[in-house]
């Protein structure tokens, strides 16, 4: 297996989970300073997943057509843009809008990132693939929850949403550089093709 193909798979799942660190830390303490209730804070949760599950099959789709990088990264900017967006935004209920927003172009992003894994991994190899997708995205949330969490207080939910979305849309970028690198290599079908002459 390359290292390309390895490094874009974690840079694209930490990517991915890097924001859902800081939601999980702030998205609570946001809405409360913007005046929300307990109930209109759960509802957002809510708000947001329900898109993403109507939209993550159209998503899936779009993404085997266009590339699944391509609709990852184009997705994920998308993304970041709304989460950037967060902490200058006063109104609770603008906010929670934002993120109906963001909840459909994420049901392009999700799928494509795991579309992308098994484009990069043969066959035999994808719970591997999934695995440095899934724990790279760990590390990310958790690093990114860690950090945002003081952030947030000495400077403000500005800088942390805004320096998160910074900090993914980096990834991001990286991401493709990698994938762009990658061309003209062999896709995991004929790594798998290749794979079979030698040991037949």
């Amino acid at each position: 297996m390359p290292v390309s193909g390895i490094v874009l798979v974690a840079l694209l799942g930490a990517a991915m989970q890097l924001p859902y660190g800081l939601y999980d830390a702030l998205w609570s303490r946001l809405l409360t300073d913007r005046g929300a209730s307990a109930l209109l804070i759960g509802l957002s949760l809510t708000v947001f997943g329900v898109p993403f599950i109507l939209l993550a099959p159209i998503g899936g789709r779009l993404a085997e057509r266009r590339g699944p990088l391509i609709a990852a990264a184009i997705g994920l900017v998308l993304s970041d843009c709304f989460m950037a967006s967060y902490g200058f935004v006063r109104s609770p209920e603008v906010i929670i809008a934002l993120g109906v927003g963001e909840a459909c172009v994420a049901a392009v992003a999700t799928p494509a990132g795991f579309a992308a894994v098994n484009r990069v991994f043969p066959d035999q190899r994808i719970a591997t693939g999934q695995g440095i997708y899934g724990g790279s995205g760990t590390i990310a949330a958790g690093t990114s929850a860690m950090v945002g969490a003081p952030v947030f207080a000495a400077l403000g939910a500005g800088a942390a949403f805004a320096g998160g979305a910074t900090a993914s849309a980096a990834l991001v970028v990286v991401a493709v550089l990698v994938g762009l690198s990658r061309r003209g290599q062999p896709s995991a079908e004929q790594q798998v093709s290749t794979m079979s002459r030698v040991t037949t």
